[in-house]
Parts: structure tokens; C-alpha cells; sequence
């Protein structure tokens, strides 16, 4: 990458006074502010061939249905910086993901002026992720935090307001490393019975088939050998489901009754 190489070749370097000498940067805290009251975000095209720019600009617009214009600012190497002239566009968006583009997963970051854009990481994504053949019973905001945490930082589990979850599937959201193989599925011990979970991520498009790896699609991975029978596939998608678990409708009853047990 190229701040390794800027790295190394730094290491080899004998500063003379003048660079070794500190200059500190004035305190603009009428600036900083100022920025800090726009609504931006980074991105980055996660491809391994050269994306186009401007098609980029406008697949992206259109995809989100913003109500307020929006401006991206090209910073290299398939990284941009976007700005929003409204907030809640902005919410929209970081609460929409996953994005991809021409089949490849655009990983957002939020805006932070403190840090050089070269050291701003794109190491995860969120995801809802089902998880498949749990027991009724576990179906629960507690098990779907604690099973959804072995894929990555759980942000929400989709429960009612008792914090149940029954369905075909519990649905958690979660940030998923996007250098690491995609978790398949996890063994669980419930009521003392042992059972196989399986995992599938809604809204997943292309990855790599062989190592299970977002970050590339195959092309330049070295996990597996060809003649290995790859360990992942389309299996890991699922269609996204639209849950209205949160004003589920009641039906019969009267009114005007107590609640009864």
C-alpha cells in the first residue's frame, strides 16, 4: 500500500534541523466548527479494477433518493469524500447500508477533520444478518446480541417491544470485518441440547468464494488452491426482509378489558 511504502522509505531518512523542527498549527476553532456543522462522509469503492467516476456520482444519487443535493469530492484510490446539505439525507444513508456499486460494497466511514484521510480505516460494514433454525424460545434480544457478537459489534437486533423476535429468522445488524472471512454459521448449546445456527447476510452481492473475504472476489486471492472445493458460496445471501416486527397488528379483543394473563 502506499502509506507502507511511504513508510519505509521515511525510516531511511536523516531530517535536518529545519523538518525536525515543530510547527504547531494555529487553534481554529471558528474553522473546526464550522466544519463540523456540515453533514460529510468518506467512502470507498472496495474493486479491484478501475471504477468510473462519474458513473459512480450518479448511480449513487439516484440510488438514494436524497431530498436535499448531494457533492462528492474524488480523494484517490476510489475514496471519496460526500457531502449532504441535509442531515437526515445523511442519516438515510448510513442507516441504509450495505451500498454497492457495480457489484462492489461501498464501506462508509464517518467524517472525522482530525484525522489525515490516508489513515481513515474502511475495516467494516453493516450488515442485517439472519440467523437461521434457533429455538423459539431463544429468539430474543439477549441471544441475538450474544449470538450476532461472534460475527462482529452488534448495533441493533430486531425484536418487539418485549424484546422477542419469532419469525423464519432473528435479524441482527451487525459490523462485519470486511478483511476476514464471512462467519457461515455457529454452534450453540441451548437447553442443553447442541444445534448448528446458519448465517446469511441480506443485501450480499459479490465476494470471494474462496477465503469468504468481501475485501476482493477471487481474483487475486491466494487462500485456496483451485482443485479445493470452495467453502462459500451464493448460499450466504438472503433476500432482505422488510420486518414490520416493531407495530405488529393485533387482532379481536375488546378495548375497554383489562389485560388479562
Amino acid at each position: 500500500m502506499v502509506e507502507e511504502e511511504l513508510t519505509r522509505r521515511w525510516e531511511g531518512f536523516h531530517l535536518t534541523d529545519v523538518e525536525n523542527e515543530v510547527l504547531e498549527l494555529a487553534n481554529e476553532v471558528d474553522k473546526e466548527a464550522k466544519c463540523q456543522g456540515k453533514h460529510f462522509i468518506l467512502a470507498l469503492i472496495l474493486t479491484e479494477k478501475e471504477a468510473n467516476k462519474e458513473a459512480f456520482k450518479n448511480t449513487m444519487s439516484q440510488i438514494w433518493r436524497l431530498d436535499g443535493w448531494v457533492s462528492f469530492t474524488d480523494m484517490g484510490d476510489h475514496k471519496f469524500l460526500i457531502e449532504f446539505q441535509f442531515q437526515l439525507d445523511m442519516e438515510k444513508v448510513i442507516l441504509g447500508r450495505p451500498w454497492f456499486f457495480d457489484r462492489s460494497i461501498v464501506a462508509i466511514q464517518l467524517f472525522d477533520g482530525s484525522i489525515p484521510f490516508n489513515e481513515i480505516a474502511f475495516n467494516y460494514e453493516l450488515f442485517w444478518v439472519q440467523i437461521h433454525n434457533l429455538p423459539l424460545n431463544s429468539m430474543n434480544q439477549e441471544v441475538g446480541g450474544q449470538v450476532g457478537a461472534t460475527i462482529g459489534k452488534v448495533l441493533k437486533v430486531d425484536v418487539d417491544e418485549e424484546g422477542w423476535g419469532w419469525g423464519r429468522c432473528l435479524r441482527v445488524q451487525v459490523e462485519v470485518d470486511l478483511y476476514k472471512p464471512l462467519v457461515r454459521g455457529k454452534r450453540i448449546l441451548a437447553g442443553g441440547k447442541s444445534a448448528w445456527v446458519d448465517f446469511k447476510y441480506e443485501r450480499l452481492q459479490s465476494f470471494c468464494f474462496k477465503c469468504g473475504v468481501l475485501k476482493h472476489k477471487g481474483r487475486s486471492c491466494s487462500g485456496q488452491s483451485s482443485d479445493i472445493k470452495f467453502q462459500y458460496g451464493p448460499w450466504l445471501r438472503a433476500q432482505p426482509m422488510h420486518s414490520n416486527i416493531f407495530d405488529a397488528k393485533k387482532y379481536g379483543g375488546r378495548h375497554n378489558l383489562d389485560h388479562r394473563n
